[in-house]
């Protein structure tokens, strides 16, 4: 339990200049500032950041980057083109030995922290293909400004970013997923407004089979 009458050494708006440490499980940055442990999304260990912070907790506080001062050795620029506004991806700026170590480590402190077990030693395999692999898409529908929108939401968000190609999917999902999305275009098909909870279409699943190199689509309705 927190203790209530610990001083937190940061306040909303304040700004620091610190270096990211560490990554949490679910890949944001994590440093420390006065024994505070602050998060920082889109940071990578060993980047040195101007960051503000937006939100503080008795245990911890999160903040955003205004500017990266010194990148990180292991920063890489990421292939795909909406990578900062997707929700879908959070290592694609790591290199990819580190992602895997930093894999490793989620497993290690999962089964430690919570099984109460002491990890065994953990190899990780490196994958044949590290884009265009993943045999499953779910995407939400969604229209903004009357252009229809197929995609992942958007970081802290239930916006869709929408683009035709994402990288770590298999290229038959990503050609049927916007084959889809003409014909729903071009049908005037009913799309779900999640703000007037109104509409019949709010999500697209496709899944590829390897084996038979056949494609198995869902539409989600309201």
């Amino acid at each position: 339990m927190a203790n209530k009458n610990h001083i937190i050494p940061v306040h909303p708006g304040e700004k620091i200049e610190i270096t990211v440490k560490s990554q949490g499980s679910s890949g944001d940055g994590i440093c420390k500032h006065k024994g505070y442990t602050l998060f920082v999304p889109n940071g990578l260990p060993g980047d040195q950041v101007f960051i503000e912070v937006i939100k503080v907790t008795p245990r911890f506080g999160v903040t955003r980057i205004i500017e990266l001062r010194s990148p990180s050795p292991y920063r890489i620029k990421a292939p795909c083109p909406v990578f900062t506004l997707c929700g879908g991806c959070k290592l694609q700026e790591l290199t990819y030995d580190k992602q895997m170590e930093f894999k490793v480590g989620v497993v290690k402190d999962t089964l430690k922290h919570i099984g109460k077990i002491e990890p065994p030693l953990i190899r990780s395999v490196p994958a044949e293909k590290i884009y265009n692999y993943r045999n499953k898409g779910s995407f939400a529908i969604q229209k903004q400004a009357g252009f229809l929108r197929m995609g992942f939401f958007k970081q802290g968000s239930h916006d869709v970013v929408g683009t035709e190609q994402c990288g770590i999917l298999h290229n038959q999902i990503n050609s049927a997923k916007e084959y889809i999305r003409e014909l729903l275009i071009k049908h005037q098909v009913s799309i779900y407004d999640e703000k007037k909870h109104l509409g019949l279409f709010r999500e697209l699943v496709i899944r590829h089979s390897q084996t038979t190199n056949q494609l198995l689509v869902g539409l989600v309705t309201t």
